[in-house]
């Protein structure tokens, strides 16, 4: 059984692939990578202090 989130993963760089080609899709997923984890850190500072030898709920 695989969840909705891969196969949409899977359509969305198919598309550019399609579109663009291969190098654009790798670049673009990339980009969207690191911008979210950015996003993320940004907007939960605790993620950024977090220690795993140490962990504070």
């Amino acid at each position: 059984m695989v969840a909705d989130g891969p196969r949409v993963g899977d359509v969305v760089s198919g598309t550019l692939a399609a579109a663009w080609g291969e190098g654009v899709a790798v670049v673009s997923g990339g980009a969207a990578c690191v911008l979210v984890v950015v996003a993320l850190a940004r907007w939960q500072r605790a993620f950024l202090a977090y220690d795993a030898r140490r962990p504070v709920p």
